[in-house]
């Protein structure tokens, strides 16, 4: 499914979509308030992130080079995951304390999810022109900082990424 929304709306949309759809969910959850609405919100978001937002996060390390990727992939995963757990359980419990709850918790994730859905959409269009780069030739011609071809078997996304750009540029490992 991953494969086809990169394809259709491209990979800085499928990397929208779970900041978009936790922000409606919080919105929801504000309206209706219920047990039901919070197990739905945490069920979608779960989904989205396994099924949609990680294999879209991985397709964005399919330009840089193996030790990049590695590094990159590490410092993500580790710091920048738990610094928001960290932020996030902290805000929770600061507007707890302010009396504010879930229309506070909501004033603060509606905005925040939004700067997410541009990031998204920015390092998309990044990763992209990226790709479209290396493709090119680059400005070293071929694999411009890149210990090996990108690799099809990473992510399928990135010919559909590259469906913008003809059969005769495409390099053969593509």
């Amino acid at each position: 499914m991953t494969g086809k929304i990169i394809q259709r709306f491209g990979l800085g949309v499928a990397l929208a979509i779970l900041p978009v759809a936790t922000a409606l969910g919080f919105i929801g959850l504000a309206i209706y308030g219920s047990f039901v609405v919070l197990i739905l919100l945490e069920a979608t978001t779960r989904a989205l992130q396994r099924g949609v937002t990680r294999p879209a996060r991985e397709a964005l390390f399919t330009v840089v080079g193996r030790e990049d990727k590695y590094k990159a992939k590490a410092f993500v995963d580790t710091f920048i995951y738990r610094a928001g757990d960290v932020v996030g359980a902290q805000t929770e419990g600061a507007l707890g304390r302010l009396g504010l709850a879930v229309g506070g918790l909501v004033s603060v994730v509606v905005p925040l999810a939004l700067v997410w859905a541009a990031l998204g959409l920015w390092m998309g269009r990044a990763q992209a022109a990226r790709a479209l780069t290396l493709t090119n030739g680059g400005p070293g011609g071929g694999n411009v900082g890149l210990e090996q071809p990108i690799e099809k078997s990473v992510s399928s996304s990135v010919p559909e990424v590259l469906s913008g750009v003809t059969q005769t540029q495409a390099k053969p490992w593509l």
